[in-house]
């Protein structure tokens, strides 16, 4: 069994809000006699706990609260620790305590009301955390599906930490629900439960990625889904590889890009057909520099010369414009990028507004060429529009976890330009923070 206890998701937002959830669960439990309402049908507290003989919407609440056992407890707090970490830490403890509430009260309803209108006279119930859990498990998946959850594998008395991608993890629990409901038949049950919980999720999960109420910087499972593993088998394999090796391999692939066969050969079909868009005029290449330290007088023919360049120097194309903005548009990255290097080697990166260059850094995101993206974002940052801000938070992150430079992360946020707003604060003092740690860790092993 796999059990988690951490997370290397980027936490923008102190968990407050999962703090105090996990206090008044475990308050709950003492006030309630710890347990005491499970199988006990005359317990003064079994109102709270979701009866399937009535519709009571203020049990849709009070069940997420309620617990069985000290085990039961316990188990479903390590999980809404480690997931309500990463929802939590996007989105800040007020958003995410709306969402929770919200959660607790879809799950309760979709549960309660159909089973009174089939069973209207069952006296049973349920009752715990684990659908809310489920359900933040399911956005998890949504938000981070390449971050790591850190986990204990437990198979006998063989324990080991491992690293599991949260996709992987999150389909790992969802499969293992679904067989006690394929050899069991479909009926009320805790899988099912954890099911309707996870079907509750996915809505609220899509719903504030489309409405940009939480921000994934390119990293969200519908930005990401083209390079998401399809193959269970490698997914399974990513969880016995060393943590280390397999950083090492995503740095490199980072840094020296990952792309398919397929892919090169569209950037060459798409070179030959247009290379007068892709290739800078051939002048400018043999264009030299005087030698360093020289300072020759000009002379006529040297100055006839400088004005026939200027003037053999073709006018900007606006075809060049047109096809990188069409490439971002119809998200094709080698298209873009070709179009990118011709406009900057050519005409300059001027003509292009901040907005397109802004969309141009997200795609090139969304691809996993996050050093690639570091060029159009330098060019951001010095216009000081209102992308510079977001364009120097970018900067620091990648500089940080894909070259591994602090110092260049930190000299990044100090480009920042007034005013910031509270929420770019908070990112920024978690990547100096961030910062700070790995610069302590270097000088540790470095003693």
């Amino acid at each position: 069994m796999l059990f988690p206890y951490s997370t290397d998701a980027p936490i923008y937002f102190r968990p407050v809000g999962t703090i105090t959830v996990i206090a008044l669960n475990c308050v709950m439990f003492w006030l309630t006699g710890m347990g005491e309402v499970m199988g006990n049908a005359t317990s003064d507290f079994r109102w709270l706990i979701l009866e399937f003989d009535r519709i009571h919407p203020l049990q849709w609440i009070t069940s997420a609260f309620m617990h069985a056992s000290w085990m039961h407890l316990v188990g479903n707090m390590i999980f809404l620790w480690c997931f309500g970490l990463i929802v939590e830490g996007k989105i800040g403890w007020q958003k995410f305590s709306a969402l929770y509430f919200g959660i607790c009260l879809a799950d309760g309803a979709i549960i309660q009301i159909p089973m009174y209108m089939m069973f209207g006279d069952s006296l049973g119930g349920a009752l715990g955390a684990s659908g809310v859990i489920f359900a933040l498990m399911a956005i998890a998946m949504c938000w981070a599906p390449e971050n790591d959850m850190n986990c204990i594998l437990g198979l006998g008395y063989y324990f080991r930490s491992i690293d599991v991608p949260v996709f992987g993890f999150a389909a790992f629990y969802l499969i293992l629900q679904l067989f006690p409901l394929a050899f069991g038949g479909l009926r009320m049950s805790t899988p099912m439960l954890h099911l309707l919980g996870m079907s509750v999720g996915f809505p609220f999960a899509f719903y504030m990625l489309k409405h940009n109420l939480v921000d994934c910087e390119g990293w969200d499972i519908v930005s990401r889904w083209k390079r998401l593993p399809r193959n269970p088998l490698a997914i399974v394999g990513r969880m016995f590889q060393s943590h280390d090796k397999r950083e090492k391999a995503t740095l490199l692939a980072t840094a020296y890009g990952s792309g398919s066969r397929e892919a090169g050969q569209d950037a060459l079909r798409q070179i030959l057909e247009n290379p007068s868009v892709f290739n800078p005029p051939a002048f400018n290449a043999a264009v030299v520099s005087p030698p360093p330290f020289s300072n020759p007088a000009p002379t006529a023919a040297s100055s006839e010369m400088s004005t026939e360049v200027r003037h053999r120097e073709p006018a900007p194309k606006p075809s060049a414009i047109d096809l990188f903005q069409n490439a971002i548009e119809n998200d094709q990255l080698s298209t873009a990028s070709a179009a990118y290097r011709s406009i900057r080697m050519g005409a300059g990166t001027h003509l292009i507004g901040d907005e397109v260059l802004s969309r141009y850094v997200k795609l090139l995101g969304q691809h996993g060429k996050h050093i690639d993206s570091l060029d159009p974002l330098e060019v951001l940052v010095s216009r000081r529009s209102r992308y510079c801000n977001q364009a120097c938070l970018r900067t620091a992150l990648i500089q940080l976890q894909c070259k591994q430079d602090p110092t260049a992360a930190q000299a990044a946020l100090t480009q920042m330009t007034q005013p910031i707003s509270p929420q770019t604060i908070a990112k920024q003092r978690q990547i100096i923070a961030a910062c700070e740690s790995n610069t302590n860790r270097t000088r540790s092993k470095t003693l």
